[in-house]
């Protein structure tokens, strides 16, 4: 018996709210639908159908979400549909994007710094060394080769050390640039 009470109850409860419920979206119900737009990006791709309801355009929000890449999130107990968050707005993205660039050019840098080091103080003086070694012999022309290609592969080096520096320096002015924007 109690549970009979208790169900009544409920069932009291949730269709004394639909009424109400209804009253708020009966326009939308039962209206004629005077027209279809067709939803499309900027590259003219379909991303949706909107339906034209008393002079209004009702459109999918997961469809809209999805193709401007606004955040959606559905909480189905209480019936709310939230579009975008505090902590994810397109500008932090973009700072974490530019975060991780900024990651790699350091580990860039770290690296091409590594390889100068071991060429100006071991592989160029082994070749120099070879190379004195060999005068005036039948293979001083291979070692001078050698020699002059470390010293061209030590250039090469430099000039892209300098390039990832200067990729760092303007990847740490837009992470200046998009911080102060927010």
């Amino acid at each position: 018996m109690k549970k009979f009470v208790v169900g009544f109850i409920a069932g009291a409860l949730i269709f004394s709210t639909m009424p109400a419920f209804a009253d708020s979206i009966q326009s939308i119900f039962g209206a004629k639908v005077t027209g279809v737009y067709t939803i499309q990006n900027q590259d003219g791709k379909k991303i949706a159908e909107g339906a034209i309801l008393n002079g209004s355009t009702y459109v999918p929000v997961r469809a809209m979400s999805k193709a401007t890449g606004t955040p959606l999130t559905v909480d189905t107990k209480k019936k709310v549909i939230t579009l975008g968050t505090e902590t994810t707005t397109s500008s932090n993205i973009a700072i974490d994007e530019l975060n991780i660039k900024k990651e790699a050019a350091e580990r860039k840098i770290t690296s091409l710094q590594g390889s100068i080091k071991l060429y100006e103080s071991d592989i160029i003086p082994n070749a120099q060394k070879d190379a004195d070694n060999t005068k005036g012999t039948e293979s001083e022309a291979t070692y001078k080769s050698r020699l002059d290609s470390r010293n061209e592969e030590l250039a090469k080096y430099k000039a892209d050390l300098a390039e990832a520096q200067r990729q760092l320096a303007e990847i740490e002015l837009q992470i200046t640039e998009a911080t102060n924007m927010k």
